[in-house]
């Protein structure tokens, strides 16, 4: 029976509570009541630091930069405060000996005369040190990033070292020193004035209020090209060792996006490199950097959109291969017999002859193709051994093979005189 009483009617009971609730919050709204609340981290300003400043000191706080206020009012009036309705202050008129200042809080608050506050710190503590003036580099930072098919290449400064003044203790706090320069969707050079912030050894920022810098910005011009893929060509330089050839020449990336000015870039199809096989009787690796062959030969107007690009190459050098030919006199052209001889190829050392080349040239090529010759210049009647040598070329090696030519006067032709 009782579990009867309790359960039933439960709605009921439930908009009597939330009835309750209304008028509760109501009666306290309508009666306003006295209520206490502490602003905390409120910034204490400093004024009249030129008692220490005019005698040729800075100073450092050590304690009292921020300080929290206690406020008693009527409900209403203390909901509505905030951090922004309280103004502190350190007096540098009212230092001790011990460097201690007075701090004075006030409200703002068009309601200010109806609240109670109180301070729970009353005292700005500094340390009086010596003024030191020391130079420091100016690093620029790049935040954002230009936009697609440009590159930016670099920064310049019209000065990358000032000087900063301030209290010795906050001089030798500083580490970085850095001009922050947004390049977000740009598409060309340009040049513009940046401030500087000022960071300690744990990359927190130091306030710029507590040093004196010779200039607070720094004009700063940032370079930026548009960009280009282009081939990559490469060449061989030098002569393998004797018997051997550069069979074929490998290397990747064969593409490489550079950036340059619009001039150069719209002239700039391809980039050749050389690789050096002089002597080489087996491959020759190389590995280039690519920006540094861009900077020995364009200086600073391309450069590699890849900073870290290495061109990998691969000359195979191999060993000739070799085909004999038949060899026939009627092969053999003989050539600067003097005017007043004619000649007669007799014989050869050997009726066939040994070429040496690479496949894909020598095997196809005939004996004809070898245009084979003996040279008879400044040479006498008489019988003449002589070598027989090819001007096909420098793609292949013919081996030695002579021929015997004999050299006779050519008989003068009767005039038909006589008695």
């Amino acid at each position: 029976m009782l579990k009867n009483k309790l359960t039933n009617n439960i709605v009921w009971k439930l908009v009597s509570l939330v009835i309750a609730a209304i008028i509760w919050f109501a009666i306290m709204n309508i009666a306003d009541p006295v209520t206490t609340e502490t602003f905390t981290g409120i910034p204490v300003s400093i004024v009249n630091d030129d008692i220490i400043v005019r005698r040729g000191y800075k100073y450092t706080v050590e304690s009292g930069e921020q300080v929290d206020i206690t406020c008693k009012g009527r409900r209403s009036v203390i909901l509505a405060l905030t951090n922004n309705d309280f103004v502190a202050t350190a007096d540098f008129e009212t230092l001790d000996s011990m460097y201690m200042a007075n701090i004075t809080a006030e409200c703002t608050s068009p309601n200010a005369s109806e609240i109670k506050m109180s301070l729970r710190t009353e005292k700005m503590a500094v340390k009086r040190e010596d003024s030191v003036t020391e130079p420091y580099s100016v690093r620029v930072v790049l935040t954002g990033a230009v936009r697609d098919g440009y590159y930016c290449y670099g920064t310049s400064m019209t000065s990358s070292l000032i000087q900063i003044t301030g209290a010795e203790s906050q001089i030798r706090s500083v580490k970085d020193i850095i001009a922050y320069v947004n390049i977000e969707d740009r598409t060309e050079t340009f040049t513009d004035e940046y401030k500087l912030v000022a960071y300690d050894e744990n990359g927190m920022e130091i306030d710029s209020m507590k040093l004196n810098f010779s200039q607070d910005k720094v004009t700063v011009t940032v370079g930026i090209y548009r960009t280009k893929s282009v081939g990559i060509k490469i060449e061989t330089a030098g002569t393998p060792v004797n018997g051997y050839y550069v069979e074929k020449v490998e290397y990747a990336p064969q593409t490489v996006l550079v950036a340059a000015d619009r001039s150069v870039l719209d002239e700039l199809d391809s980039i050749t490199l050389s690789v050096d096989v002089s002597g080489a009787s087996k491959p020759v690796e190389s590995l280039i950097a690519l920006n540094d062959y861009l900077i020995s030969t364009y200086g600073n107007n391309v450069y590699a959109v890849d900073d870290s690009t290495y061109i990998g190459i691969v000359a195979d050098v191999s060993p000739f291969e070799e085909r004999i030919l038949e060899l026939r006199e009627s092969d053999i052209e003989v050539r600067n017999v003097g005017e007043e001889l004619e000649y007669t190829l007799e014989s050869l050392s050997d009726h066939t002859i040994r070429i040496r080349g690479a496949l894909d040239v020598i095997s196809s090529i005939t004996t004809a193709d070898l245009k084979l010759f003996v040279d008879m210049e400044n040479l006498s009647a008489g019988t003449h051994a002589r070598q027989i040598r090819s001007d096909y070329g420098s793609q292949i090696m013919v081996d030695s093979v002579s021929a015997s030519v004999r050299l006779s006067p050519i008989p003068k032709e009767d005039d038909g005189g006589g008695e």
